[in-house]
């Protein structure tokens, strides 16, 4: 197997800003149409590949790309499973590259041998793939999916279809032979009405194939191979081996990402559903670099028979990059009001700079993205920076290119100017003055080792001058330069080298040997100097070149020193006039240099380093410029200049509060809401942190709802523009109070998830369940949903699918419509655009036990059930009521409803009694009173409930306790998810070993959630065990669960030999027995109160001692009751006993246990003999084990207990040490 690759370190957001790659799964029953959405949903703004894995040939590392970093991913057909079950394919081996294996489909995934993939296939004799292997293959694709991948899909569309409906989608199938594109019948000929919510005719023509129509469009042919062929398999495949793991990891996927949508749909309805969905969530589209010359006047250019290409470049062409920028900053603009600023780089390509050069950019090549206008050098960067721009925006890329030749005499800081260079600018320094003696100390040393051989004067050679010509200076930094190993900065892009030439010769022919012959560029070319008379220069010289003259006693000594040093600076100062002299020429020679030359006067100039530095990032000051946000006429230069005058006029007379107020009040304005949508497509500001959601809304923690698409139909939504982010108020009283104040409601660190709120109304009929739903879709924009608009909707718009028939034929048969299909067409009605975003109410359902479990079974239980009690006097009154009120004639006549209220009576007592254990989150309703009263409860009620059920989702990734109070756990959830205390209250087993549970139905009261499982806790640990979980749940007292009694629920047969075998006492109540022990009291047990234990049966007088058993078993179990056959035994009188006689009826054994454990342990309490230490550990061990003992008392003498315990633990631990390394006990030899 290959070695993993190393991970990448993970990259920042681009400019600040949440990342914008959306990943996206696409699951679902086989033939509901996955891939037809697939490609549709690709061609709108994703790039995408399809990966059935190892049964087709992918392409290779298509989620690694440049492309779907930036852009993100859609994985459609999933899980694969092919029309044929048995494949058969070619002698060949399944999808392997030439080196044996298999080709990565995703970034850092493990490459596997051709052996580890043989058993995914069964071969025959020729080594020939015959079969798939669906067990292991089919739930591996998915799960390798949200494990190995390194950037794991967000999204989850489920596309949700009933098996029996999958063969009738399939026989609507149509293909294009000519492009291979599939199409849905739905697609032309469903067109539901404008005002429905279901309305199919959406904006979405653009990514569709509006043109064709199956009437007239001959190219249209049925897919003869989709109709039946093994559909029905499939889909038993599906559910067998793929249905278990797709729904395990969308129960551990974040549910407000998980979008589920009907298969039976049209692709563009499913696409309006989709897109409403994510808007509504706090996430951003990819926004994508787009060419600022790809489709400009169209139109006109279609009249003129002309490239408007062409023409614009053309036009560009003629500008300077300066005046081609004023030219594009106001076209395809949003509006005048918000012009394309120019980018941070100016006027430099970022291609080409995070590679390392400065290469001048064409006005043709101009590419916008975000609110930027960016300007490039060609075709191929343009190509690079729209595939993936991030790489070449974010830190630390875009920094200024590190070539830089430094020129200068001696002693004038070269070497130390340069490694500062390198290191701000990322580069390798090369000494040439070092590289030159080195070389010239080699050849010194080979002459004169040739001399040695030849017996020549050695003397001469070591005077013999060494020259280095030209090519071999050239060459010397040529090299070193090349030797410099480039950056990389992803796969298909790296950067140069960055290096800089300490001490550059000032040679023109070693120049441009450099630069002409060998294709190295210079960016900056850094000259240190000073003119006449060199104070600066001689100074520094007398400083590092004189040594010290103390060390000459005799003045002949220093005298002569001193006249050394006047040559070597007379000598010095004609280095100093030569160099001038040489770099006055050498620039003269050199003139058609284009690069930067930055000329450092050292005896001006304090600080050298800074000022070289400072004037190369000058250049490149990439600092990004503060968004021009003034409301009015923002293309407008005279009136901005205007108004920073008057601003800065005021703040003179303004304290620094105020003024640091208004400019926060000026840099917020309102927009209209088309606008901000635009804005936010094309990334001229960015959707903020709080998404959708209303700021003040969550400040005031009033609605835990989103109120944008209900708050929109109203027409009160009213974006904001606030620095780079646009929020969205919801009403105009949030709009004041945002403006008036954006830093107070923007601190806050709240942004919930998003969840449709599920609401079910029951109770009588005409008790006010419809107009309680139509308050809650007014206020919330929730989607109402009745069994009879489920039906109509699947019979209208439907027809086609098994489901509506089966309903249909029902119907026409004067049947009721079955429980299953009333549910299938309300699953239907309840992935619509509304439903998915906001929620839907169901009125009057479900009203029996079956319907209720079938709406769990279809993951579509409401979450909340409000139960209007009304009684049938209250009903027929509001029956007149509507009779008054109405136009339109009565439903109902008071003997029909009468009747109608006597069969809803029939088993809603035994269905709300069964609901309120099952669902737990029931809320009552007095229905008789006010509109306003019962409106005001329920609604208080249902948004703090719906709160609550938020908080958990909110914080479900974090190491804490949560509470499920509210979210409708039912007693089978519970069961599956529950720990090994199963129902029983840890803390009451840690602290008082003590079984407590709630009972045989867990009541959502204690129920808790830590971590993966569930727990019951009683009312008076829950606190403590909120404040430290891990401190109960140990394995220690966990064990003690496994060894519980267990209820029986089959009545004793004590003349049975199997029972009679296991029975214990006798069958008598042994809790009676030991709570009258002095009595000796004697109860037969009841044979339906019996509970098993280590396969031992007890029986018990009533459901109180059968409690007390199960609780504290041990206390019971342990204890003997001596029998006299069938006699029972007369009360004894205590006073008539005597000592002995006393401890033999009550404590003798105890006490025989405690003097042998006594003798074992010989305990010694310090300061107290061994006879009273002894005494001590007697009471305290006969207190712990009295049966009689109060549990408060006994937690005394516990602790007690273990205090004595511990301490002679601590003498055994002294004495054993003292014993090992006693210096006085002799060893023996």
């Amino acid at each position: 197997m290959a070695p993993k690759k190393p991970e990448e370190p993970e990259r920042k957001p681009l400019i600040g800003r949440v990342g914008t790659n959306l990943k996206m799964g696409i699951v679902g029953i086989p033939n509901v149409g996955k891939s037809t959405f697939f490609n549709v949903l690709t061609k709108s703004q994703a790039a995408a590949e399809n990966f059935p894995f190892c049964t087709i040939d992918p392409n290779e590392n298509k989620v690694r790309t440049r492309d779907d970093k930036h852009r993100g991913y859609v994985i459609g057909c999933l899980p694969f499973i092919t029309h044929d079950v048995n494949i058969n394919s070619s002698c060949s081996s399944p999808v392997l590259n030439i080196n044996d294996t298999y080709p990565e489909f995703c970034e850092n995934t493990t490459i596997e041998s051709h052996e580890t993939h043989k058993d995914r296939f069964t071969f025959d004799s020729f080594g020939c793939k015959m079969q798939f292997d669906y067990e292991r293959e089919t739930p591996r694709q998915i799960d390798e999916i949200f494990t190995i991948w390194p950037r794991k899909p967000l999204i989850i569309i489920y596309l949700v279809c009933p098996k029996q409906d999958v063969a009738s989608k399939c026989a609507r199938r149509r293909i294009n032979y000519l492009t291979g594109d599939i199409f849905d019948e739905n697609e032309f000929v469903m067109q539901l009405p404008e005002h429905d919510e279901s309305d199919t005719s959406f904006d979405f023509f653009q990514i569709g194939n509006k043109q064709l129509a199956v009437n007239d469009d001959q190219r249209l042919v049925k897919l003869i191979s989709d109709m039946t062929r093994n559909v029905k398999t499939q889909c038993d495949l599906y559910e067998r081996l793929a249905l278990p793991v797709i729904d395990k990891w969308i129960l551990a996927h974040n549910p407000q990402y998980v979008i589920r949508v009907d298969g039976r749909s049209s692709v563009r309805r499913i696409l309006h559903i989709l897109k409403t969905r994510l808007r509504t969530l706090a996430l951003l589209p990819s926004i994508l670099p787009k060419g600022m010359i790809e489709q400009n006047d169209a139109l006109e250019a279609s009249f003129l028979e002309t490239s408007p290409e062409m023409s614009l470049s053309d036009e560009l062409a003629k500008e300077s990059a300066e005046e081609a920028f004023e030219i594009l900053r106001l076209r395809e603009v949003v509006s005048l009001r918000f012009p394309w600023r120019l980018s941070a780089w100016m006027f430099y390509c970022p291609v080409e700079l995070a590679q390392g050069r400065t290469v001048k950019v064409l006005p043709k090549h101009a590419v916008r993205f975000l609110d930027m206008i960016f300007f490039l050098s060609s075709q191929g960067a343009t190509n690079l920076f729209i595939e993936n721009p991030r790489t070449l925006l974010l830190p630390p890329n875009s920094r200024p290119p590190c070539k830089i030749a430094v020129f200068g005499p001696k002693y004038a800081g070269k070497s130390d100017l340069s490694i500062r260079l390198a290191e701000v600018f990322g580069g390798v320094v090369i000494n040439v003055d070092e590289i030159i003696k080195e070389l010239v100390k080699q050849r010194e040393k080979y002459l004169i080792q040739e001399f040695y051989k030849n017996d020549s004067n050695v003397e001469q050679a070591s005077l013999k001058p060494i020259n280095i010509s030209v090519d071999e200076k050239a060459d010397i930094i040529i090299q070193n330069i090349k030797r410099i190993p480039d950056e990389k900065l992803e796969e298909e892009l790296r950067r140069d080298g960055g290096y800089v030439i300490d001490g550059m010769c000032i040679d023109a022919e070693v120049w441009r040997k450099i630069v002409d012959e060998a294709n190295i560029i210079f960016e900056d070319v850094i000259v240190l100097f000073e003119g006449e008379p060199y104070t600066y220069l001689l100074n520094k010289y007398r400083t590092f070149s004189h040594p010290d003259d103390s060390r000459y006693d005799t003045e002949a000594d220093n005298e002569e020193q001193t006249v050394l040093h006047e040559d070597a600076e007379w000598e010095y100062l004609e280095h100093l006039t030569q160099f001038e002299s040489e770099w006055t020429k050498f620039k003269e020679q050199i003139s058609e240099f284009k690069g930067n030359i930055i000329k450092c006067n050292l005896a001006t100039i304090e600080d050298i380093m800074e000022y070289v530095i400072n004037h190369i990032k000058f250049r490149f000051d990439f600092t990004t410029p503060v968004r021009n946000v003034e409301p009015n006429n923002k293309e407008n230069e005279i009136l901005t200049e205007t108004a920073d005058e008057n601003e800065a006029n005021l703040a003179d007379k303004e304290t620094e509060e105020e003024t640091e107020e208004k400019e926060e009040k000026n840099l917020t304005y309102t927009i209209d809401l088309a606008t901000a949508e635009r804005l936010l497509d094309c990334g001229y500001y960015f959707l903020s942190s709080f998404g959708r959601w209303c700021p003040v809304q969550l400040y005031t923690n009033m609605i835990p709802i989103q109120m944008f698409l209900p708050m929109k139909a109203r027409g009160q939504i009213f974006p904001v523009v606030y620095r780079p982010y646009i929020y969205f108020l919801a009403g105009e009283e949030a709009l004041s109070a945002f403006l008036n104040n954006p830093s107070k409601y923007l601190v806050q660190d709240v942004h919930p998830p998003l969840f449709p709120l599920r609401i079910s109304i029951i109770g009588p009929p005409k008790c006010g369940k419809t107009t309680l739903a139509n308050r809650f879709s007014k206020i919330y924009g929730l989607k109402i949903i009745t069994r009879g608009k489920a039906l109509r909707h699947i019979l209208k718009y439907y027809p086609w699918t098994e489901s509506a028939r089966i309903i249909e034929d029902q119907l026409r048969a004067g049947q009721v419509a079955s429980i299953e299909s009333v549910a299938r067409a309300i699953e239907m009605l309840s992935i619509g655009t509304r439903a998915v975003t906001q929620g839907y109410v169901l009125d009057d359902c479900p009203s029996n036990r079956k319907e209720t479990e079938q709406l769990v079974v279809l993951g579509i239980q409401p979450m909340i059930v409000l139960d209007l009690k009304a009684d049938l006097e209250f009903c027929l009154e509001c029956l007149s009521w509507d009779n008054d009120d109405t136009k339109s004639p009565l439903n109902f006549s008071a003997s029909f409803l009468s009747r109608c209220y006597e069969d809803w009576q029939t088993g809603q007592a035994s269905f709300r009694d069964w609901l309120k254990r099952f669902w737990q989150n029931v809320i009552e309703l007095d229905a008789t009173k006010s509109k306003w009263h019962v409106w005001t409860r329920v609604d208080y009620v249902v948004c703090s409930r719906f709160a609550d059920i938020v908080l958990y989702f909110y914080e479900a990734n974090l190491d804490k306790v949560h509470c499920l109070k509210q979210m409708c756990v039912s007693p089978y959830e519970f069961q599956s998810l529950q720990s090994r205390y199963e129902s029983y209250c840890p803390v009451c087993l840690f602290c008082e070993n003590i079984l407590k549970t709630s009972g045989q139905l867990i009541t959502g009261q204690g129920m808790v959630q830590f971590r993966e499982y569930f727990h019951w806790i009683c009312p008076q640990h829950i606190n403590a065990f909120v404040k430290d979980p891990l401190h109960y749940l140990l394995p220690v007292t966990a064990s003690l669960v496994d060894e519980r009694p267990r209820i029986l629920q089959e009545t004793v047969d004590v003349e049975h030999a199997c029972w009679a075998q296991r029975l214990q006492v006798d069958g008598l109540c042994i809790v009676t027995y030991v709570d009258c022990l002095l009595n000796h009291k004697l109860t037969p047990g009841r044979v339906d109160l019996g509970v098993i234990l280590k396969n031992k049966v007890y029986l018990f007088c009533s459901e109180e001692c059968r409690e007390k058993f199960l609780a504290q078993h041990s206390k019971y179990s342990e204890m003997d009751i001596a029998l006299l056959c069938e006699a029972r035994l007369p009360p004894i009188e205590e006073q008539r006993l005597s000592d002995v006689a006393f401890l033999e009826q009550t404590v003798v054994k105890t006490l025989v246990k405690a003097v042998t454990l006594v003798g074992a342990r010989r305990p010694k309490i310090i300061g107290l003999s061994a006879a009273v230490s002894a005494a001590i550990y007697i009471g305290v061990y006969l207190k712990t084990h009295n049966m009689i003992e109060d549990l408060t008392k006994m937690n005394i003498y516990e602790i007690a207990s273990k205090r004595l315990d511990g301490r002679n633990r601590i003498i055994e631990i002294v004495t054993d040490t003292m014993k090992k390394i006693n210096p006085y006990e002799s060893v023996p030899k």
